[in-house]
């Protein structure tokens, strides 16, 4: 009996968690190169790390959402791939630099 309820409750709750979590994605630009790459939310937010590039391929920005919003420490980078500026963000508002 405990095989069978076990058995239920899984197939019940399985679907679920599967439909919550977060899944990878990229964003192209017309020339085919990577606009940005990181995780999608179970509502298509931007969550977790996250990496934007220049369209000639070189890093553009980096760092982390939550639920869509920056969070954490966050860098920007120069087509030419020189470090520009880095600040730290919460709740997509710039908190210090």
């Amino acid at each position: 009996m405990k095989k069978i309820i076990s058995g239920l409750l899984t197939l019940f709750f399985l679907p679920l968690f599967s439909i919550a979590q977060d899944h990878p994605t990229k964003f192209y630009y017309p020339n085919g190169q990577v606009k940005g790459e990181g995780n999608l939310d179970s509502l298509n937010h931007f969550d977790g790390a996250w990496t934007f590039y220049h369209d000639n391929g070189a890093k553009k920005s980096g760092g982390t959402y939550l639920h869509g919003k920056a969070n954490g420490c966050w860098f920007f980078w120069s087509p030419q791939g020189n470090l520009t500026s880095y600040g730290w963000y919460k709740s997509d508002k710039l908190d210090s630099t």
